[in-house]
């Protein structure tokens, strides 16, 4: 009787330990748990939303602040139909287009500039351009002045501006010289000037 009560007693006990032990590792595991999923629970429902918030306004203000501003840079670009040549000013905004935003200076130049075409627009810089049926500045051309050899030079509008003439008479050289001096040999540097006159009055 005393055996059989000892080894229920050993049993009882084991099985205590047993579900004590069972038991506390349950709770220690739910706490684990439950810790990490509080956290993502403020932080996924509170920190988003004003994320996304904060993105929606940053994109409106963008878009509403996309205008011409005292440094932004207006790019000219001239491209001559004559010689080809395409020549580029950059420059800083006048007065009147400070604060316009795209629509606005379309508008302006469709009024004030009609023949320049926009073909970017940021806050950075703004690209326009347009094509002119003329010779750029960079060259020269020669031809005949009071019936002698002369050289002019193209200005910023497309006209010729008189530089030099040469005391040589027209007359004087071959017909085929003065047909194509009354018809204007356009040339791109003062080199090719010295060689054509070299030959005109050797």
């Amino acid at each position: 009787m005393k055996k059989i009560s000892k080894v229920a007693f050993v049993t009882f006990a084991f099985s205590l330990l047993l579900i004590s032990f069972i038991y506390g590792y349950n709770v220690g595991n739910k706490k684990a748990i439950k810790k990490p999923q509080k956290e993502l629970t403020i932080k996924g429902t509170e920190n988003n939303i004003v994320d996304y918030k904060d993105d929606s306004n940053v994109e409106s203000v963008e878009k509403e602040e996309k205008i011409i501003g005292p440094n932004t840079v207006i790019e000219y670009i001239n491209y001559y139909k004559k010689c080809n040549d395409t020549l580029t000013q950059i420059v800083e905004p006048e007065k009147a287009i400070i604060n316009l935003n795209e629509e606005d200076y379309k508008k302006y130049l469709e009024t004030d500039h009609p023949n320049w075409q926009l073909l970017s627009f940021s806050n950075e810089k703004v690209i326009v351009k347009r094509e002119l049926d003329r010779y750029c500045p960079n060259h020269y051309i020669i031809s005949v002045k009071d019936n002698k050899i002369a050289i002019f030079k193209f200005n910023d509008m497309g006209e010729k501006v008189l530089v030099e003439i040469i005391n040589k008479s027209v007359s004087t050289l071959k017909e085929i010289d003065q047909k194509r001096l009354k018809k204007g040999i356009v040339v791109d540097s003062e080199e090719e000037i010295g060689d054509i006159i070299e030959n005109f009055i050797s």
